[in-house]
């Protein structure tokens, strides 16, 4: 989830994270006006099924014609299966 307050937004195309395909992307908007204050706040979602741990790797994400990088690390534990 890359979640950003600002007008001008363009997210990264991803398709494929760290070797694992993107499933599905699903974006949000939130508009607040309080006492002449306008806020937008925007969510991109993107959906994979990881296989191992990776390291998801850094992406640009540009807010009001400034670029910011994201940067994350995801572990992937397998079950443990209990006999009670």
């Amino acid at each position: 989830v890359v979640e950003v307050n600002g007008k001008n937004i363009k997210f990264p195309d991803i398709k494929e994270i760290d070797g694992d395909m993107v499933e599905g992307v699903s974006s949000s908007e939130n508009i607040s006006i309080i006492n002449g204050n306008y806020q937008k706040t925007t969510t991109r979602s993107y959906a994979f099924t990881p296989t191992h741990s990776l390291t998801i790797p850094s992406y640009k994400v540009v807010v009001n014609n400034k670029v910011y990088n994201t940067h994350l690390r995801v572990l992937i534990f397998t079950e443990i299966h209990r006999k009670i």
